[in-house]
């Protein structure tokens, strides 16, 4: 168990967290699930989250928490995370929490869900600021501050329009985003070049364009119904097949045969990815890799 802790300067948090709470600094911990991280966003927690992901680089899922915190250090969390493309879940992240799921190219409620993640957001403000400051010196810091969160989410693939949105709410104020506002600023389930690349490398594998990969994945869940919606497991697996099956261009009896029979076919390839090709090359012709 590691706790990182340095007190933060400028953060994003409801005024009556604010004042209830004391200082607390983040949780990074990480397990076989992958990492976790939870409380107050300070200093020092981006490098100990570096850290953890240089060593275990595996870790897609990350588990997010918190009220908020240091703005600066959110923002580097969240490009640590989009380089290790994370898989960011949370039932409640708010304030510069914000920026850190950002930085996920698959963010939701929880792992293997649908549902958004619980986002909530309010306008910029500084904790700690001199007193005595003109009009000026204040404006200027805070349009620095405004620039480099824009500037960041447009790094990200979030609007950076949603500065402006977050600055209608104010700091004693705590906006949850609803799924429209998520999905209309950039803070979506899937960032959207993530998916471009990932339909590429599907496409690829199966041997079509992302067009007709696309297409193909339109059919699919028109045809089979929503997978997350299934009522149990054996209609989510049901659907499940289904939709793979018009994925690959072949019957759901092709699909099934051809699944009983992949094991022999593929049973030469020891490496991971060499026998996910042999699988995907086999279920599409119906013929091993060579």
């Amino acid at each position: 168990m590691a706790t990182v802790s340095v007190q933060a300067r400028i953060a994003w948090l409801g005024l009556g967290l604010l004042l209830a709470l004391p200082t607390r600094a983040a949780t990074v911990l990480e397990d076989a699930a992958g990492l976790h991280i939870t409380g107050e966003i300070e200093p020092g927690d981006d490098i100990k989250v570096a850290q953890l992901l240089a060593r275990n680089p595996t870790f897609l899922l990350v588990d997010l928490e918190s009220p908020g915190g240091d703005i600066d250090t959110a923002m580097s969390i969240g490009a640590v995370l989009r380089k290790h493309d994370a898989i960011v879940y949370s039932t409640g992240c708010y304030s510069s929490c914000a920026l850190i799921i950002a930085g996920g190219v698959i963010r939701a409620r929880t792992p293997l869900s649908n549902r958004d993640p619980v986002v909530g957001v309010h306008r910029i403000f500084f904790a700690e600021l001199k007193p005595g400051l003109s009009q000026d010196e204040v404006k200027a810091r805070y349009d620095a501050q405004l620039k480099r969160v824009r500037k960041y989410l447009a790094e990200m693939n979030v609007a950076p329009e949603l500065v402006s949105f977050m600055q209608s709410f104010e700091p004693g104020e705590m906006h949850i985003l609803t799924h429209e506002e998520l999905t209309r600023y950039g803070l979506g389930a899937r960032d959207p070049v993530y998916d471009e690349r990932l339909t590429a490398d599907r496409a690829a594998e199966i041997g079509i364009t992302s067009l007709e990969y696309r297409e193909r994945k339109s059919r699919g869940r028109e045809a089979c119904g929503d997978v997350n919606a299934a009522e149990d497991e054996q209609e989510r697996d049901k659907r499940a097949q289904c939709q793979v099956a018009i994925e690959y261009g072949i019957s759901i009896s092709t699909y099934r045969q051809r699944g009983a029979e992949y094991k022999e076919r593929c049973r030469a390839f020891t490496d991971e990815k060499e026998k996910w090709r042999c699988y995907v090359h086999f279920m599409v012709s119906g013929q091993a890799v060579p």
